[in-house]
């Protein structure tokens, strides 16, 4: 067993401090119990053909372990960000895209916009809704928009592709950041559960009984171990000089993110850029 139950523990108190109400000590060493039996599914071997400390081995153990449950968080953000319409082919703007989609917008975003007033908002909100356009000059054949306010609304506007959609601030945050922290504040949100199939699968697999935080996710927990048996060799393991150079670039990567700001653009990998790769060729 390379991981022990005093790294995990901490790992778990500190997840268990980001709810609201959390995990008792039984729990708590549930928990830890269940990932040190997924890092020995995942890692059960370390050769070290080069000296590791102890600290090093635990923190790469760790590390791999937790990446493996958030590889299967990223293909369940993957699948919710195409339902919501997101980072597909026919996306017009970039997620963090600060403009007002005009076609969804409310009278009060409307009338917000650089000038343009009430009256200006009801025609344009009306005319959107009445004749579908497809580019904002168009809309020059509403009285009072020329050439030059066309130009103001594509500085502060566009035409969005509006989806009626159930989203909750919680669902937005993991989709964009699927990681164990988000994964745990929308678990505590809702009662959502991470369940693996198609439709119908889904369907039957979903149990209204599991209501708890604690019980989701350690269920989420129990799944991933149980494809990981399926999928990893039992010969599975790293060198030691593998380990220390994985642990090296996911320090550097952690680094990295610290210091990284919003811009456009998406960033897919492993399975979700498989799929998107996939999705973009069937619709071409």
């Amino acid at each position: 067993m390379l991981l022990n139950k005093a790294t995990t523990l901490e790992r778990v108190n500190q997840w268990s401090e980001m709810l609201s109400a959390p995990w008792n000590e039984e729990q708590r060493s549930q928990l830890a119990d269940q990932l040190i039996m997924l890092a020995n599914v995942i890692e059960p071997h370390l050769v070290a053909d080069i000296p590791l400390a102890t600290s090093q081995i635990q923190a790469y153990v760790l590390a791999r372990m937790v990446a493996h449950l958030e590889d299967w968080l990223v293909r369940a953000a993957s699948y919710q960000r195409r339902a919501l319409g997101m980072y597909t082919g026919s996306q017009l703007v970039p997620a963090n895209d600060s403009r007002l989609g005009l076609i969804s917008a409310t009278e009060e975003e409307v009338e917000a916009l650089p000038g343009i007033g009430a009256e200006l908002t009801d025609n344009i909100r009306r005319y959107l809704a009445k004749h579908p356009i497809r580019e904002l000059e168009d809309l020059q054949i509403i009285h009072g928009i020329g050439a030059e306010r066309i130009e103001q609304l594509r500085e502060t506007s566009y035409l969005d592709k509006p989806i009626a959609a159930c989203v909750s601030p919680s669902m937005w945050a993991f989709v964009m950041t699927p990681d164990i922290q988000h994964a745990l504040a929308l678990l505590e949100s809702s009662d959502i559960m991470f369940v693996f199939g198609d439709p119908r699968a889904l369907k039957q697999r979903l149990n209204t009984a599991m209501t708890s935080v604690f019980s989701r996710f350690s269920a989420f927990i129990a799944f991933v171990t149980d494809r990981a048996r399926l999928a990893v060799s039992d010969a599975a393991g790293s060198l030691g000089s593998d380990a220390l150079q994985w642990l090296n670039r996911h320090q550097l990567r952690l680094n990295f993110l610290q210091e990284t700001e919003a811009t456009s653009g998406t960033l897919l990998i492993n399975d979700a850029y498989v799929d998107e790769a996939v999705q973009t060729i069937e619709a071409a």
